[in-house]
């Protein structure tokens, strides 16, 4: 695995009219990792991400994605730099077939990247539904299929807020393989995950970050937080997992 910073967060501050909700984010994602940020609900999690896409004002602080200031970018430039995101509302397009989602999304990287029937041997079920309209698929289709859809954009940085949200555990259990598989594929984009089920999130990720009030209570590997209940219960709660 490559240890080369490709997304870091220094200091980062915003929020909205009310004020700010991040407090001074400090958060560094490597390329071909898996980096889970966790906490209880209102920490920050959800609007860290939305930050790195620019959907959240930022006040001050840093961004910086494969060496490149993009604090000062619209989400579609920082989009086109190579920023996917898998946003928790889903927003799968109803009159969509599964094959037009993944077409309609698809930019190709030097050497062909992440095509449409590489994604279907990822996500055998999409392939089974490829012609089913988005409005016909199960919110479990419906998520498999959004995560394909920003990997047909071929980032190099993949956000996941909330991809379990509302799922079946036989569901979860399932993206969580995917997303191992994933993790294990030669040019997988590196990943932030935004998750409320602890077990999950440390089923997937390298790396683990705690959020409590808009700032970086822990930071740590995925295998020694699994191993501090202590920590967990503190920060995240006892029903956390």
């Amino acid at each position: 695995m490559s240890h080369q910073s490709l997304l870091e967060i220094k200091d980062l501050r915003g929020g909205y009219d009310a004020g700010d909700v991040l407090h001074g984010i400090d958060l560094a994602v490597a390329s071909g990792s898996v980096t889970a940020v966790l906490g209880r609900n209102g920490m920050g999690k959800s609007s860290t991400i939305r930050a790195i896409m620019g959907l959240l004002p930022q006040s001050s602080g840093e961004i910086s994605f494969d060496g490149r200031d993009i604090m000062a970018l619209p989400s579609h430039r920082r989009a086109r730099l190579g920023i996917g995101l898998v946003p928790e509302a889903r927003q799968v397009f109803r009159s969509l077939t599964v094959r037009e989602h993944l077409t309609v999304a698809a930019r190709r990287a030097d050497g062909g990247g992440w095509t449409t029937d590489r994604l279907m041997d990822l996500f055998p079920v999409l392939r089974k539904r490829a012609k089913a309209f988005g409005n016909n698929l199960s919110g479990g289709e419906q998520q498999l299929l959004v995560i394909a859809r920003a990997l047909s954009a071929n980032p190099s940085l993949l956000l996941l807020d909330e991809p379990t949200e509302g799922l079946a555990p036989a569901i979860v259990n399932e993206i969580g393989v995917l997303l191992r598989q994933l993790r294990d594929e030669a040019d997988a984009p590196a990943i932030l995950v935004v998750e409320q089920n602890l077990r999950f999130a440390l089923s997937v990720a390298d790396q683990a970050v705690v959020l409590v009030s808009g700032e970086v209570a822990y930071r740590g590997t995925a295998a020694e937080f699994g191993q501090r209940v202590d920590i967990q219960q503190r920060l995240i709660g006892v029903g956390a997992a």
